[in-house]
């Protein structure tokens, strides 16, 4: 499972480098405040480019809370995206008598 992240740009000059930074914001004892997950880079080949980033699962699953992903053009922070991901349903077995 993965996180995707998608980009759009216009008019860019040849070659720009278009960057994701992936930051935890809050996740309680996970990871301290603001802590860089990831970051990636795709070159621009065209001044209408699309791209796309992705984050895969951790092994232990997905720390819940607060999450943004910064998008940078060249050095230029263009957007930022923030995400939440909920903690997951505690499932249980079921119970039956035999």
């Amino acid at each position: 499972m993965q996180i995707v992240a998608r980009w759009r740009a216009h008019d860019l000059p040849s070659k720009t480098k278009v960057r994701a930074v992936w930051i935890a914001e809050e996740t309680g004892e996970v990871a301290p405040p603001d802590y860089k997950v990831d970051e990636a880079t795709n070159i621009a080949t065209a001044p209408e480019a699309i791209g796309t980033f992705t984050l895969s699962r951790p092994e232990d699953g997905w720390a819940a809370g607060k999450y943004r992903v910064e998008f940078y053009v060249g050095n230029i922070l263009a957007e930022t995206v923030k995400l939440t991901i909920a903690p997951s349903s505690v499932r249980t077995a079921p119970t039956a008598d035999f």
